[in-house]
């Protein structure tokens, strides 16, 4: 599998982290750990499978939103696919719709109201030469788009859950924002895409992910909040889709 990573143009750059571009030379299954941006995907060569309790084909494009747990995708030999990688709490000027609703789901693009007419860039972007051009149909296709909606108190309420690892309590950062915890929460859901609980969650266990290597699972769980082994080794599993040993072991193999 090869991964290259594009920039944005400036139209784009403050709403796009970046753009993957992911080749299969061989069928292979990705596990995908929950992170804080909402992708889309656009399957330009191949075929792209989102394995559940059964292998479900993937349309041309689609809308993956936040979510708790890992996510299998299977891509078969020869299979391609241009990723659009948002960056937290800047995805809603794209959509019409409420993206909460989307978390923990994997939807045709089509069926969202400013993208219902995705196949204007299909042919194009499978009959593009190079990544280069790829990228410039798909940036012409989403400025387009873009009905530009900021919050910078949410913004700001974002940064704080991620600078503290995901541990601190909604009230402390409501009260800092000088916003009651009711109407933070409706903007939170509204701008990211999650709730600020379920959102802490996924930059806790993310910090954990990373500190695991270097400290104990019982240091890496109390660092991360939990008094309780039993019940992080559970949400990590949930998260990764193994157990924190498990994971340490897959990772040794890997290297």
């Amino acid at each position: 599998m090869q991964h290259k990573v594009y920039i944005p143009s400036e139209n784009l750059k403050p709403y796009v982290k970046c753009y993957i571009i992911v080749d299969c030379s061989m069928t292979m299954v990705n596990r995908m750990f929950p992170h804080t941006s909402i992708v889309l995907g656009f399957r330009y060569r191949g075929t792209t499978k989102y394995i559940t309790q059964t292998e479900n084909t993937l349309p041309f494009a689609v809308i993956a939103g936040l979510r708790k747990s890992i996510q299998l995708m299977k891509d078969e030999a020869g299979t391609s696919n241009l990723l659009v990688i948002f960056h937290t709490a800047k995805v809603a000027s794209f959509f019409k719709e409420p993206i909460h609703l989307l978390f923990d789901e994997v939807i045709a693009l089509n069926e969202m109201n400013y993208f219902n007419d995705v196949n204007e860039i299909e042919d194009k972007l499978c009959s593009a030469a190079t990544d280069q051009q790829r990228i410039q149909v798909l940036e012409d296709f989403l400025i387009k788009r873009i009905k530009p909606t900021e919050d910078h108190l949410i913004y700001e309420g974002t940064k704080i859950i991620s600078s503290s690892q995901g541990i601190v309590r909604i009230k402390d950062i409501t009260n800092k924002l000088n916003i009651s915890i009711d109407a933070f929460e409706k903007r939170f859901r509204k701008m990211v895409g999650c709730s600020p609980k379920q959102f802490s969650y996924i930059i806790r266990m993310n910090s954990a992910i990373n500190s695991l290597e270097n400290q104990s699972i019982a240091q890496t769980a109390l660092n991360a909040g939990y008094y309780d082994q039993s019940h992080f080794v559970k949400d990590f599993k949930i998260f990764t889709g193994q157990t924190p040993s498990e994971f340490l072991k897959s990772q040794i193999t890997e290297n």
